[in-house]
C-alpha cells in the first residue's frame, strides 16, 4: 500500500522531484521505508533518482522524479 502511494505522489508531481523526506511525510511512512521503495523504483525505466532540489522543502537531497508513461 506505500508502495502505490509513494507511487502516486511521485508520478502526480511530474516534472518535479521529491525527496525521501517529503514523501515519507506525505505517505505515512518512515524515510528508511521510502528510501527502500524509491531506490527500487530507481531500477526501472518509469524513475529517476538523483541528488537534486526537492520541490517541496527545497533541500538538496537524493530525489526521485517520476517520468510521464509510467504505470502502476
Amino acid at each position: 500500500m506505500i508502495d502505490k502511494k509513494t507511487f502516486d505522489l511521485i508520478q502526480g508531481l511530474v516534472p518535479m522531484a521529491i525527496c525521501d523526506e517529503c514523501v515519507a511525510k506525505q505517505v505515512g511512512a518512515a524515510p528508511a521505508t521510502v528510501r527502500k521503495i524509491t531506490d527500487a523504483f530507481a531500477l526501472t525505466s518509469d524513475f529517476n533518482r538523483y541528488p537534486g532540489l526537492c520541490c517541496r522543502c527545497g533541500e538538496d537531497a537524493q530525489v526521485t522524479r517520476g517520468c510521464s508513461s509510467a504505470t502502476p
